[in-house]
C-alpha cells in the first residue's frame, strides 16, 4: 500500500502553536489505486475535517488536482 521513505521534519515550536503546526512532514509514495482520500483518511487527526486535510495535503505538493500518479512522491504533514 503505502510505503513511508523519510521522516523529514520535526516541529519545535511552542507547544501552544503546535496545535496548527505539523509535528512532522513524512513523504509518501504513491502506490497504484491510491487516493488523496485514502491517504488522507489514514493521515490525518480525528478533530480534522478530512476535506480540509486533503485540501493541506494538495497546498504542501503544490498540487491543484486531486489526481495522482503511482510512484508519485507526497508530502504529508502529520499532527
Amino acid at each position: 500500500m503505502l510505503i513511508f521513505l523519510v521522516i523529514l521534519i520535526q516541529a519545535t515550536t511552542p507547544l501552544t502553536l503546535r496545535a496548527n503546526t505539523p509535528t512532522q512532514i513524512i513523504t509518501v509514495i504513491v502506490e497504484e489505486g491510491d487516493t488523496l482520500w485514502a491517504i488522507a483518511r489514514q493521515y490525518r487527526t480525528d478533530q480534522q475535517d478530512i476535506r480540509k486535510y486533503i485540501d493541506l495535503i494538495q497546498e504542501y505538493n503544490g498540487k491543484s488536482n486531486p489526481q495522482l500518479q503511482p510512484g508519485e512522491a507526497l508530502a504529508i504533514p502529520v499532527y
